[in-house]
């Protein structure tokens, strides 16, 4: 991956992550959380996802990663842009000993874009 620009949450572990990702040159920057905020639900990545699609904006990518669901793209600038929403915490897969199991698989970007409202301002059809 080329060096590019990096935004975080400023969180337990982000300083030690910023570290190694700046050590391979990349340009780290920590934001506070209040910054930082995932679509409240399913349904609202969904409609961003229609947006973005009717905008012909190109998605770098897509997964799920059982307590998140994310979509990849790039701003006008070539910047990594990470869109997601949190399933409740209940639903998150959990390991035997209760801490959290973090996958990475496909996400079913149609089933996506069927949640929420089936229309919004500048939509076609």
């Amino acid at each position: 991956m080329p060096p590019c620009l990096i935004g975080m949450e400023a969180c337990v572990g982000a300083h030690h992550l910023s570290r190694k990702l700046a050590s391979l040159g990349h340009d780290v920057r920590l934001m506070p959380a209040k910054y930082v905020r995932p679509y409240p639900t399913r349904a609202a990545l969904g409609d961003a996802l229609r947006r973005l699609r009717v905008a012909a904006v190109q998605l770098t990518g897509a997964s799920d990663h059982g307590g998140t669901e994310v979509i990849y793209l790039r701003d006008p600038d070539g910047n990594c842009v990470e869109l997601y929403w949190d399933r409740p915490e209940k639903e998150w897969p959990r390991n035997p000993d209760g801490s959290l199991h973090i996958v990475n698989k496909p996400l079913n970007i149609e089933s996506l874009a069927a949640e929420g409202s089936s229309a919004f301002p500048g939509q076609q059809g």
